[in-house]
C-alpha cells in the first residue's frame, strides 16, 4: 500500500485500513485542500475547529464518516474516525 501524503495516528491505522477505495478517494479529497494551507486556514477548506485547547478539526470525508485531524509539524494528522450517526447520537 502507498504511503498516504498526510499523517495516520495508529488509533486510526485499522479503520484507515479498512476503508474501501471510494472512501479512501473521498478522505484524499477530503484532506488535499488542508496539504496545501496553513492550520489556521483549514476552515476555509471544510473542516470544522472543534471547541479544545490544543487545534483539532472535524472534516467530512463522505455522508457516513468524518475525521478527527489536527495539525503536526503543519501536516494534517487522522487522529480518528466516526460515523455521523454516531456524532448525531451525542449531539
Amino acid at each position: 500500500m502507498k504511503k498516504p501524503p498526510f499523517l495516520v495516528h495508529r488509533r486510526a491505522w485499522l479503520w484507515y485500513n479498512g476503508l474501501s477505495r471510494r472512501e479512501r478517494k473521498a478522505l484524499k479529497d477530503a484532506i488535499a485542500p488542508l496539504l496545501k494551507l496553513p492550520e489556521d486556514q483549514w476552515t476555509q477548506a471544510g473542516a470544522l475547529r472543534l471547541d479544545t485547547a490544543e487545534p483539532l478539526y472535524l472534516l467530512r470525508i463522505n455522508d457516513d464518516i468524518r475525521a478527527f485531524v489536527r495539525p503536526i509539524d503543519g501536516k494534517p494528522e487522522i487522529q480518528d474516525f466516526v460515523h455521523r450517526e454516531t456524532l448525531l447520537y451525542f449531539k
